[in-house]
């Protein structure tokens, strides 16, 4: 060990004694001549090499990548002196970041900033080129990736990825990562890329095999189910459920595994966050070995971020798990239904969740916000709300009331899926009937005649068991069209639709699971005019997910009004990680827009240009900072963040955030807001 740190030293230009080096290797020499001729062995986790021989100097090196955007994926760091032209495979475990290698073992003196400053920049006082080479296991491809925020010239980046090659076993399999827009359009041809290999996002999404959704520990009775069985035979609680396709939705259940790969942002994904549900997709999972060797047990999952694991447990460990995982007590909901006739957006705000429900208010604060922004943003125009007295009066007048009730008094009913699936139906049916109050109609169709540009209205879900903090309700209820005075789509039968929806099956096991009282769940409708040929449409997190102690929003946006949140099956969307709310220069002064994977609706191309993701990041910058600003440190420890700093507390703070690009000039739209935990 002695014997090669120091040779190594010495060659990278550390001014330790040749002398002791030369009688250390004597030393070594005739030791290893007494015990048989045995070679020194090499040490077992090395700080850095000058080359990588084979795979297990790779080995000694790899770590996790900082940012663990893909599963299954090993990284070290490397590091080219462009002052000695000398090269450094770089210890991932060692050295969090490169700063910290050329600090401590090359010497750099000077402060991160100054670091930053010349050697991710275009200046002329770059000392290194920094990346990382990253093994994409489920593939075995081999990356060379440079971080979003390095605007490294294109020579220095093929002068880099040509000593690599060079140096290591790797040689040519290795490719050029082009994640940025700002790198693919620099190496667009094979003449700009000069003979080097390149991969793209669509490419690395497209190898991949598993995919950790939400690292959560699970227990329940390991289930194969097709997915076009899920209406007919609907998992229970304590089921762990395996698919063989794709699915937009599923029951409260205690794990999930699919063969097919969702989003972060999507439905089914939210519903797990929400849920504390463990979540993966692996290729094959269907038949995998493993799953049907314990199918019909009673499992326990644990999700990680590069496998997963399944074993059989005990049934009082799992009841004990069950118990503790839902609440203890009935959650009690605000319900005012005394609020009558239409409410425009400046009658409300976020106090008025038990009047017209969550999605209505915090609609009625991008309102004010989208006027402060001076233009950058839009909200959907013609927008007002109605409150909950009148889904109440319907509810009565329709039956549907007394059914509720002798539902939620009939034990053996609750507890008999295939009944309550039933009795459910019932509910909507007679909702669905009940004709609506012909003087709320015509007070919609009045306010819709003064504020509207256009009379195809789009009715949205606005319940107080939706969009609130614990309890998102992504995807539980309906949003309709309809067109005032139209007989073919009439707004009265879009009404009755999300009004009914309160009590389709997945809400209602889902309100159940969280001991929701469903006798205090009431349904407002956010009205405003809708979109019928958007350009695109999307959801943002206002946190990095996949590094959450730094700066970076997470952007899901897809061509046109096919849904990034319930996609078809195979359909993949823009998947992009944007760095333009942070405050520090190192990300602020540059236009960062990280792909990790492109739609598969747009030819390969992104379907925003960088201009229209700067554009968005900022103003969801400015909707971040106004919402933490009035709960967001209080939230944060109630979160269970504890003491952190300021910067930790703001980069956790995260909201849900639903947009559409729309009209002539390709205006930005903010149509929802919401809390978002993980």
């Amino acid at each position: 060990m002695g014997f090669h740190t120091q040779l190594k030293h010495r060659r990278f230009g550390y001014t330790r004694s040749f002398l002791g080096g030369c009688i250390l290797l004597v030393i070594l020499l005739t030791m290893s001549c007494l015990s048989g001729s045995k070679a020194v062995a090499p040490p077992e986790n090395p700080d850095y090499l000058s080359r990588l021989r084979t795979k297990a100097d790779f080995d000694l090196l790899k770590g996790k990548p900082l940012s663990e955007k893909y599963g299954q994926v090993e990284s070290i760091k490397v590091v080219l002196d462009l002052r000695t032209e000398l090269l450094y495979f770089v210890s991932s475990e060692k050295f969090n970041f490169h700063y910290d290698f050329c600090h401590e073992r090359l010497g750099f003196w000077q402060s991160l900033y100054l670091f930053n400053d010349a050697n991710y920049t275009t200046s002329p006082n770059r000392r290194y080129s920094l990346a990382n080479i990253n093994h994409l296991v489920a593939d075995d491809r081999w990356s060379l990736e440079f971080t979003s925020a390095d605007l490294i010239a294109p020579e220095l980046v093929l002068q880099l990825y040509q000593r690599v090659v060079d140096s290591t076993f790797v040689g040519a399999k290795l490719a050029i990562f082009l994640n940025t827009p700002r790198l693919a359009a620099a190496f667009a041809t094979p003449a700009a890329r000069k003979g080097a290999n390149i991969i793209t996002p669509e490419e690395v999404y497209a190898g991949l095999v598993y995919q950790a959704l939400n690292c959560k520990v699970g227990y329940g009775y390991l289930r194969r189910l097709p997915v076009d069985s899920l209406e007919t035979t609907p998992p229970g609680p304590n089921d762990i459920v395996v698919l063989d396709g794709a699915a937009l939705d599923i029951p409260a259940v205690a794990g999930l595994l699919s063969p097919e790969f969702q989003t972060p942002l999507s439905h089914l994904n939210m519903l797990c966050k929400n849920r504390g549900t463990p979540f993966l997709a692996q290729k094959g999972i269907w038949e995998d070995p493993m799953v049907r060797r314990l199918e019909n047990q009673l499992v326990k999952i644990e999700v990680f971020q590069d496998s997963f694991s399944l074993k059989p447990c005990k049934l009082a460990d799992a009841e004990r798990f069950w118990n503790e995982q839902r609440p203890k007590t009935v959650q009690h909901l605000k319900m005012n239904l005394k609020k009558g006739g239409l409410l425009q957006m400046d009658q409300l705000s976020l106090h008025t969740v038990n009047v017209v429900g969550g999605k209505a208010s915090n609609f009625a604060m991008l309102s004010r916000l989208a006027t402060d922004s001076r233009g950058k943003f839009k909200v959907p125009e013609g927008a007002f709300a109605i409150p909950f007295h009148w889904y109440w009066d319907h509810f009565v007048a329709s039956g549907a009331q007394l059914k509720v009730e002798a539902l939620l008094t009939d034990e053996e009913l609750m507890h008999d899926t295939k009944r309550l699936r039933v009795a459910l139906d019932h509910i909507r049916k007679l909702i669905l009937q009940q004709p609506v109050n012909q003087a709320l109609l015509a007070e919609i169709k009045d306010m819709v005649a003064k504020t509207s540009p256009t009379k195809r209205m789009r009715f949205r879900s606005s319940t107080n068991a939706e969009d609130i903090e614990g309890f998102n309700g992504a995807g539980l209820y309906e949003s309709r069209s309809g067109i005032v005075g139209d007989t073919a789509k009439p707004i009265d039968d879009a009404m009755r639709e999300v009004w009914a929806s309160l009590w389709n099956f997945r809400a209602f096991q889902e309100r159940e699971y969280y001991r929701i009282d469903h006798r205090q769940c009431a349904m407002g409708l956010l009205v405003h005019r809708s979109f019928p040929d958007e350009l695109a449409n999307g959801v943002a997190i206002t946190k990095n997910l996949y590094r959450p102690d730094y700066y970076g929003f997470v952007i899901n946006v897809q061509k046109g009004e096919v849904s990034v949140v319930s996609p078809p099956p195979g359909v993949i969307c823009d998947q992009i990680i944007c760095y333009s709310d942070s405050d520090m220069d190192f990300y602020s002064k540059k236009r960062i827009v990280e792909y990790l994977s492109l739609s598969s609706l747009n030819g390969g191309k992104p379907v925003l240009s960088d201009d229209q993701v700067i554009l968005l990041t900022e103003q969801l910058a400015a909707i971040k900072k106004y919402y933490y600003s009035l709960k967001g440190p209080g939230y944060i420890v109630a979160g269970g963040y504890g003491d952190v700093s300021e910067d930790k507390r703001y980069n956790h703070f995260a909201l849900d955030i639903e947009f559409k690009f729309d009209g002539p000039d390709q205006s930005l739209y903010i149509k929802q807001v919401r809390p978002y935990s993980d």
